[in-house]
């Protein structure tokens, strides 16, 4: 066993960077990389359908026990396809926390995915986020259909996020009868960053011109289920604050959708409220 001295530069900026392990990650947690890419291939080989339910985190930080809980939650259920994390996996970006919620999130009976959030993006954590879970922009599909996850952390990713370009393309791949669901960090509704302006104008025309029925987001902590652009907007919440997953209901690949907020096996149904501005 290969025992490690304390970073002491680290724990005097800790709160504004992070302290990296000479590996990257635990051998003894077998990390292989590519989490997202390997659970969209488990989603593939499940048999798509109309109507389905998915689940919605994000912000779990370093809330462990309350999102083991949470697991072991959605484990008792047999109506759950999958979970998609909204990002801020960490706190600090450090190896150990990318370690220790992936360790948690991973005995899910199902797959998952996550994109990154701010919090993940602090000093070496997008390198960390990229070899564990893969590229920072993804999708895929599921039936009629496609879920689009992007990086929208435009503070942390100044040049690149949002991605106009790739955004676009993959809408504009849509076929007849599909639809989209976004999967990102930021509130779509009032981004973050200098190009804040030309993002909101980007994500408006986009909701104003495909077929996009559900935006889920994290980053703020209050929970939220309102209507943007013709758009549910599902903002998670922050789970470390508030111990809240949503479990989405599909119907008719997004013709009809229903939302459950839950706390462990506690869930109450909401419904989407007025129209964000």
């Amino acid at each position: 066993m290969q025992i490690w001295k304390p970073c002491l530069a680290c724990l005097a900026a800790l709160a504004s960077t992070a302290c990296l392990t000479a590996t990257p990650f635990d051998d003894d947690l077998d990390l292989e990389g590519d989490v997202n890419r390997r659970a969209i291939e488990r989603i593939h080989r499940q048999a798509p359908t109309a109507n389905f339910k998915f689940v919605a985190i994000g912000d779990t930080h370093d809330a462990y026990d309350e999102t083991a809980a949470a697991v072991e939650a959605i484990n008792r259920r047999d109506d759950i396809r999958f979970v998609l994390h909204a990002g801020d996996l960490t706190d600090l970006s450090l190896n150990a926390e990318f370690e220790r919620i992936h360790e948690i999130l991973r005995e899910l009976d199902v797959p998952y995915v996550a994109v990154i959030g701010n919090h993940d993006a602090i000093a070496s954590g997008p390198e960390i986020y990229e070899e564990l879970y893969g590229p920072r922009n993804f999708s895929f599909r599921f039936g009629k259909l496609k879920f689009i996850a992007f990086n929208s952390n435009a503070l942390e990713f100044p040049e690149e996020a949002p991605d106009a370009d790739w955004l676009r393309a993959e809408h504009a791949d849509l076929q007849p009868g599909e639809r989209a669901i976004w999967l990102t960090h930021q509130d779509i509704t009032a981004p973050d960053g200098e190009n804040k302006k030309a993002a909101k104008a980007l994500y408006a025309e986009l909701l104003r011109n495909q077929p996009v029925p559900l935006v889920v987001h994290g980053h703020l902590q209050a929970y939220e289920l309102q209507r943007y652009e013709g758009a549910d907007v599902l903002q998670c919440g922050t789970f470390e604050a508030v111990f809240t997953y949503t479990i989405v209901s599909v119907f008719d690949y997004g013709e009809r959708l229903e939302f459950e907020k839950c706390i462990n096996d506690d869930c109450t149904p909401v419904s989407p409220q007025g129209a964000v501005l």
